[in-house]
């Protein structure tokens, strides 16, 4: 094995490497990197969309994503509605062969209502013929205490209620599914 023979300092080296002759027998993607032509580094999105199948996986999972977030927009639950300062959120339940309804009371700001609340409470009917119809009115007292929960029970059984929520002279109205 030949090698090339340099003087550094004092002494006679000699080199038995030569990058130059190892990179003349190297294939032409290595050439490519160290001439600088492959110097550019892919990043994240890149390798998200390589390929067309890693691509298109991707796509699916921003539409998705992007389904999800305007349809909890759009579809904001019914049972959670805020009055005079007072966001309220209902649930409807058996227990033991009785149908209560849950009220939960957070105040949003310090200047949120407080005193009567007056609840109306009827089973879900639609399109029905009947002239007179159940109606539960219970009467309860929202304090100054930032969340509240009241529960009482209703004398009928129904699949959906609708709860009528009057504070002051402003009403909320519900309809809600019994769980």
């Amino acid at each position: 094995m030949e090698g090339e023979k340099k003087r550094i300092g004092n002494e006679d080296v000699t080199f038995y490497y030569s990058r130059e002759r190892r990179l003349s027998k190297a294939p032409e993607k290595v050439l490519m990197l160290h001439s600088g032509a492959f110097g550019r580094r892919s990043g994240l999105f890149r390798s998200l969309v390589a390929t067309k199948s890693l691509a298109f996986l991707f796509l699916a999972i921003l539409m998705l994503s992007a389904t999800a977030i305007v349809m909890s927009f759009l579809l904001q639950r019914e049972s959670n509605q805020s009055i005079l300062g007072n966001s309220f959120a209902l649930e409807a339940f058996r227990f033991q062969g009785s149908t209560y309804v849950a009220i939960k009371k957070q105040a949003i700001n310090k200047d949120a209502y407080t005193g009567a609340l007056d609840v109306a409470v009827s089973p879900f009917l639609k399109d029905s013929g009947r002239e007179k119809f159940p109606i539960h009115v219970q009467k309860l007292v929202i304090s100054l205490k930032p969340t509240e929960e009241f529960r009482f029970s209703v004398p009928f059984e129904a699949e959906k209620l609708v709860i009528l929520l009057k504070c002051k002279e402003e009403l909320l109205k519900f309809t809600i599914p019994v769980k």
